[in-house]
């Protein structure tokens, strides 16, 4: 009734946009420092590295396995995208269903950077988030992505049952699924218990520098609800 509460919900899988040429700070050229389609389209080196210019996420564990990061460093990133994930849903809880209509979904596109450290940081939310296919992994995930949302929302309408948590089974893609992250019934149980609900995100406690950390901490406890 009224909406209801939200479920938050992450996909387990994904992929990562690469440049053609070699990172530096030394030239500004947009080739070398933003990953879009629509800049590394231009350069000559395009798809020479990687179809696409992308990286499944297992090309990826592969190379943080070699890397001195080592074979568990993906799993300490996904849990910082999924804290961040949640930080932004409580962020824009309040303007997310504003009719409070029942039975309501939306599919949203995070955008996310990780550094030399394998710290994960939050570069934009997509509300209309590209579902091109450019490589065999993108024909196996973004089908996997679709039916998953659909089997999340649509299905359970018309199977009427209760909301279940645990993910469907995407058929030719198991390994791919929605994991639910995020209920703000929980929040609010917190909340009428008296208790704060704190920001996810765990990493921002570490900075070295805690002058920095602590004007940060305080940034994004500050920030208001917004559309992502």
């Amino acid at each position: 009734p009224e909406g209801g509460p939200f479920h938050g919900y992450i996909f387990n899988d994904g992929y990562l946009r690469t440049t053609s040429e070699p990172f530096t700070i030394e030239n500004l050229d947009r080739r070398l420092h933003i990953t879009n389609d629509q800049v590394q389209r231009l350069g000559n080196e395009y798809g020479r590295f990687e179809e696409g210019n992308k990286l499944s996420i297992g090309e990826f564990k592969a190379f943080l396995a070699q890397s001195r990061h080592g074979a568990g460093a993906y799993a300490k990133i996904f849990a910082q995208m999924k804290s961040i994930f949640v930080d932004v849903a409580r962020a824009a809880k309040d303007d997310l269903n504003p009719r409070a209509l029942d039975h309501c979904f939306e599919l949203f596109g995070i955008d996310f950077m990780v550094d030399e450290d394998c710290r994960v940081w939050l570069l934009e939310v997509n509300t209309d988030p590209s579902l091109e296919v450019h490589g065999k992994h993108q024909e196996k995930l973004i089908p996997a992505v679709v039916e998953g949302v659909l089997g999340l929302t649509v299905d359970r309408i018309f199977s009427g049952g209760p909301v279940d948590r645990r993910p469907p089974i995407v058929q030719g893609s198991p390994s791919m699924r929605w994991l639910h992250a995020w209920c703000s019934a929980d929040d609010d149980a917190v909340a009428a218990e008296g208790g704060t609900v704190d920001v996810e995100c765990s990493w921002v406690e570490r900075i070295p520098d805690a002058e920095a950390a602590e004007l940060l901490r305080g940034s994004v406890a500050a920030t208001p609800a917004a559309q992502p």
